[in-house]
């Protein structure tokens, strides 16, 4: 079936990548829907919502659906992260569609959809089903290319870290750093260093935290910044804790 006045639209890659290999007959049905060309003014945007309850047992694919929506969130648009706890609580696999939607989410401009991309996380983590450090390397991979600011990711992540969830914080931001300082980049995003003093937080608690060699390219460039400070800093209490 087709809304009136809609125009076909073939299934967005990424949906179609993160179906199973044998998909469902529903699966197929719903990543070729095409979207209204008009909407009603009381119903602008709800259909997005309806996406996990229609395809419950398959939310990467449905999480990948909605990537186009919830990667606005960074510039501006609001509502559409309401959909992530409700993703977490469904089944399947967690992959790369519902790790970038994260990440997205984590990114968001409004604080609603961040702390709703935080009870996400939170669910995930419960269910012992989060990829801490495939998010982490999508969260640095979007912070270094410039559609997600990192001085938002990282209050969301202590929310998450104080609220039960230090272990799998670790797993991001460790994965996280090495892609947001050099060799990978020549000038480390905004934020980069209150990610760096995250990290050290988490790792006091945690415990048997790993060094991450990246942090020594940051000391060799020497000055006096606060990114020099905060890698420093965490460089030299990884191996305490590694011995803790």
């Amino acid at each position: 079936p087709a809304w009136p006045g809609a125009v076909p639209a073939s299934p967005p890659p990424a949906a179609r990548r993160l179906l199973p290999r044998r998909p469902l007959h529903l699966a197929l049905l719903l990543c070729e829907l095409p979207e209204p060309e008009r909407w009603e003014p009381w119903d602008l945007g709800g259909w997005r919502r309806c996406w996990p309850a229609l395809l419950p047992s398959h939310r990467d694919a449905v999480a990948a659906q909605l990537l186009p929506w919830l990667a606005n969130h960074s510039a501006g648009a609001r509502g559409t992260g309401q959909v992530l706890p409700v993703l977490a609580e469904t089944d399947g696999p967690v992959g790369p569609g519902l790790t970038l939607a994260l990440a997205y989410g984590l990114g968001a401009r409004d604080p609603v959809d961040r702390a709703a991309a935080v009870d996400a996380l939170l669910v995930l983590a419960g269910r012992h089903q989060l990829e801490g450090a495939a998010l982490g390397v999508e969260l640095a991979a979007l912070a270094s290319l410039g559609p997600l600011q990192v001085g938002r990711v990282v209050p969301a992540l202590r929310d998450a870290a104080r609220s039960g969830a230090p272990a799998e914080v670790w797993a991001i931001t460790s994965a996280a750093i090495p892609g947001l300082v050099p060799p990978v980049v020549p000038r480390p995003p905004r934020g980069t260093p209150d990610l760096l003093a995250l990290a050290a937080e988490v790792a006091g608690v945690v415990g048997g935290c790993q060094p991450i060699p990246e942090l020594a390219a940051i000391a060799r460039r020497g000055g006096s910044s606060r990114l020099l400070t905060e890698s420093l800093r965490l460089q030299q209490l990884l191996p305490l804790t590694a011995r803790g």
